[in-house]
């Protein structure tokens, strides 16, 4: 099966499953009764996720990827927090964002790599939920490292065999930015460490 087989099947198990939790919102309200404030930010959670999943399948399929201009660390990491916010509500795990390193260095790519760390994120937090679950981000002259914990395995989805795709978007975006961002991944002590060399 071709990689564009395979990006349609899982945009549309996806997408499915993203109008199937707008259908539950709407189904755990009695008959007529108003939207309550949980039920709108579940609503408003699960918009954002759809959103989000059509701009990777839009960026696989026609081969665009976002930025990767270097971003003030503050700013970038506030824009991360924003984009990780559905995910916190959809699985009521808290995700919180600590950084160590030279304030000189604290420049980062994005928003490809912000989007490569929500979707890794978004494999993770089945496996980590209810959590909570720390991201932890380091740069330095040579590198951008960051590491998530506790993470007790690298999820399924992205340890396919070669020739084996996985079957939803974002593991795809996860795989498939790998390779343009060149990331190294390792697993130790309850924890998952991705570096990027600042010199590539």
């Amino acid at each position: 099966m071709s990689f564009q087989e395979e990006l349609w099947r899982a945009a549309l198990h996806d997408f499915n499953n993203v109008f199937a939790g707008l259908q539950a919102a709407l189904d755990l309200r009695g008959p007529g009764a108003p939207l309550t404030e949980r039920d709108h930010q579940r609503l408003k959670a699960s918009l954002s996720e759809g959103i989000e999943l059509v701009a990777f399948c839009r960026a696989l399929a026609l081969e665009r990827w976002p930025d990767q201009s270097l971003e003030p660390g503050p700013i970038w990491r506030q824009a991360l927090d924003q984009r990780l916010m559905p995910f916190i509500e959809l699985f009521r795990c808290p995700i919180t964002q600590a950084y160590s390193g030279e304030p000189h260095y604290d420049q980062w790519p994005g928003p490809l790599l912000q989007s490569w760390i929500l979707a890794f994120t978004r494999q993770l937090l089945p496996l980590i939920a209810p959590g909570p679950l720390t991201i932890e981000s380091y740069s330095d002259a040579f590198e951008w490292r960051l590491c998530w914990r506790p993470v007790p395995f690298l999820p399924k989805s992205l340890s396919s065999a070669p020739g084996d795709f996985p079957k939803n978007l974002m593991a795809l975006w996860v795989l498939k930015s790998v390779e343009l961002l060149n990331l190294t991944l390792e697993e130790f002590d309850q924890a998952i460490w991705v570096s990027m060399s600042r010199t590539r």
